[in-house]
């Protein structure tokens, strides 16, 4: 409590963030802090910018302000504190004039301490036998998950996979061992490891029995047959249904090679019971892609989450960057309601309603996989 009162002033960063759009967020923190001067309340003021990395590949360069924000003429303490999050290294100009804080890439021992920790708080309290049992399974699928991030690396698209969904792998057999509990039975089986596998590391054209998690089910000899066998465990429809009715699952990608999918959206939706769908297709004119057209998307998008209306989007690369917290379900509840932020052009980040029944399917093509971000 001897401590200063925290006040953070956030701000997507985005494709489309401009100069004037970052000063101006720095001026409602710089306010915001000299009116509390006035009071002598103890307090510091931070800007948070959220995917700062996008901002800084916007065509409109408008970090080039931050300069003059991150230090001062004369050494005197800055008025606003600032904090830049992003997935890769900034220019030189920018981390020079700060603290350059990386998270290193997680060994075995971390992968598997923090699956046994997600398990453990989504299973609980049904936990302590099962974890004893479980747990030098949970370091050999650590070790497979590290080789296949290295099979990855050679390939085509080297991020496709990551901690992510090694996460979810362990939230998914957390929810099965919760539920097979209530059912009196205590242990997760062979199958329950190749459902978590497949829901949460598919996608690829290559089979997943091809793949590094081979040597894991080679460990698991049940297991390992019931993945090999001509029949699959489950199928595509299967997979995709469990995630739509799943409130609490991630959102979808679902890639194809060409725009017959949108054909079959409409009964992706219907098998899971999702009656309330739209799907957007973005133009393909060079004439459209403006700031007025982007608007007017995310517009639609903000009050097809407030009303619960799942989404397909079809080749809207241009508006992902801006809804990188729906996507990544970087939610904030206040009064038990779901909100996040989006980057609504270059000055507005306003947080919008995320409805419980609200799911998002991205439809990229195959070709254009590589290329995302």
């Amino acid at each position: 409590r001897s401590l200063p009162e925290v006040k953070i002033t956030a701000f997507q960063g985005s494709e489309s963030s401009t100069s004037e759009g970052i000063l101006k967020i720095f001026k409602k923190a710089e306010d915001y802090a000299d009116a509390r001067a006035k009071e002598k309340t103890n307090l510091v003021t931070v800007v948070l910018i959220d995917e700062i990395g996008l901002a800084e590949v916007s065509p409109f360069n408008p970090l080039k302000v931050m300069h003059s924000r991150l230090e001062t003429v004369d050494d005197s303490p800055l008025k606003v504190a600032v904090i830049g999050v992003s997935n890769w290294e900034l220019d030189l100009s920018k981390m020079s004039r700060a603290v350059y804080l990386a998270r290193p890439k997680p060994c075995v021992d971390d992968l598997a301490e923090t699956a046994l920790e997600i398990i453990k708080t989504i299973a609980q309290p049904e936990t302590p036998p099962i974890l004893r049992r479980i747990k030098p399974t949970l370091r050999r699928f650590s070790e497979c998950y590290l080789s296949f991030c290295g099979e990855q690396a050679v390939g085509r698209t080297p991020n496709f996979h990551g901690l992510r969904d090694f996460y979810a792998v362990f939230k998914t057999l957390g929810l099965a061992i919760r539920a097979k509990h209530r059912d009196s039975r205590r242990e997760i089986d062979d199958g329950d490891w190749t459902y978590a596998i497949m829901r949460n590391f598919g996608g690829l054209v290559r089979p997943l029995r091809e793949t590094a998690f081979r040597e894991f089910f080679e460990h698991e000899a049940t297991a390992y047959r019931r993945l090999t066998a001509r029949t699959a465990p489950v199928t595509f429809g299967t997979l995709v249904a469990d995630n739509l009715r799943d409130k609490e699952s991630r959102h979808l990608m679902v890639i194809s090679e060409s725009d017959s999918v949108l054909n079959q959206v409409g009964d992706v939706f219907a098998a899971a019971g999702v009656c309330n769908y739209r799907v957007m297709i973005g133009s393909p004119f060079k004439g459209d892609q403006t700031e007025n057209y982007h608007y007017r998307l995310l517009s639609e998008i903000i009050l097809c989450m407030e009303r619960g209306e799942s989404l397909a989007l079809r080749d809207l690369d241009g508006i992902y960057g801006s809804l990188y917290d729906m996507l990544n379900q970087n939610y904030t509840v206040v009064a038990g309601k779901k909100n996040c932020r989006i980057a609504l052009g270059a000055f507005s980040n306003p947080l919008a309603r995320v409805h419980d029944d609200f799911k998002c399917i991205v439809l990229p093509e195959y070709n254009h996989v590589h290329k995302l971000d």
